[in-house]
């Protein structure tokens, strides 16, 4: 999931919510850089858009929630 903000909050309460799971979330990601490697809800954000490509190549994501309401960097789009 892609933002750990409100919207991503909110997203994963709703995950969380549907039974059974309809995928298994593995981990976040964002580019407020304080977030990162501060455990939220459960998760810890692994990165930013500068390591997207590696974490979903290491983690073998399938799959991208993209959590965001406000301004997205254009880079995140780029990886």
């Amino acid at each position: 999931m892609i933002g750990v903000a409100m919207s991503g909050q909110t997203m994963l309460d709703v995950y969380r919510a549907i039974v059974p799971a309809p995928f298994t979330a593995t981990l976040f990601n964002d580019d407020d850089l304080e977030k990162n490697g501060q455990e939220i809800d459960g998760f810890i954000p692994l990165g930013d858009h500068r390591n997207l490509l590696d974490i979903i190549a290491q983690e073998e994501v399938t799959d991208l929630i993209f959590a965001i309401l406000g301004s997205l960097n254009e880079n995140m789009l780029q990886a």
